[in-house]
């Protein structure tokens, strides 16, 4: 005599089977969780090229802190323009990197990529074919024990000048105007021709400025 199943047991031992197949899908996934190491992370917002982790089972180069984080605005011809927080003793080449590397048309020779960045910097890679007088103002690091960060005078706009100590919208217009009638600036020194700019002025500002 053949057996034949009913309509109603081939549909219970298909639901029987699906059953098992969740229970040992959600069983697979919680112990995969319990065998998971603690403190461990699907994603870095620190790329590194090594997946190598030290002891605390942190990236090498990953910063801990505030203190061992810096902020910049990185701007210009790299494939993402934006701001960016890296760990403290990074150079320039690691922010290029982060911003998805240079743009196709950037003028990558007056890059160094072995400077090391400043918190709050904003670094302008220029584009190829863009004069050096087209540059928007770069900040850069200053010498010294001070390591703050300058405004070129050659390249500011209005609202960078007027950042500095005794420079207001009249004062930097007259900059502007200044080096559109002369050309850039040779010397600091040259701000003292300015209508304004006296010696006094001119030493609060000569630390803080820069003609590059």
């Amino acid at each position: 005599m053949k057996f034949e199943w009913t309509s109603r047991e081939k549909k219970l031992i298909v639901f029987v089977l699906v059953f098992i197949v969740l229970m040992g899908s959600v069983a697979a996934y919680f112990i995969s969780e319990a065998n998971r190491p603690q403190g461990a992370v699907a994603f870095s917002a620190y790329p590194t090229e090594s997946a190598d982790l030290t002891e605390d089972g942190s990236q090498p180069n990953e910063p801990k802190s505030a203190e061992e984080i810096v902020w910049i605005d990185l701007k210009g011809a790299v494939v993402k323009q934006g701001v960016y927080q890296l760990a403290a003793e990074s150079r320039m080449i690691d922010a290029v990197q982060l911003a998805g590397g240079f743009a196709e048309n950037a003028e990558q020779r007056v890059i160094n990529l072995a400077e090391r960045i400043q918190d709050g910097q904003m670094i302008y890679i220029p584009y190829v074919g863009e004069s050096e007088a087209e540059f928007p103002a770069r900040v850069i690091t200053g010498a010294g024990s001070a390591d703050r960060a300058l405004i070129s005078i050659n390249r500011a706009d209005e609202g960078q000048l007027t950042q500095l100590p005794g420079i207001g919208p009249a004062r930097a217009a007259a900059i502007i105007a200044y080096r559109e009638e002369h050309g850039p600036f040779k010397r600091k020194e040259d701000l003292m021709e300015i209508s304004g700019i006296g010696q006094k002025t001119f030493e609060k500002l000569r630390d803080l400025v820069a003609v590059d």
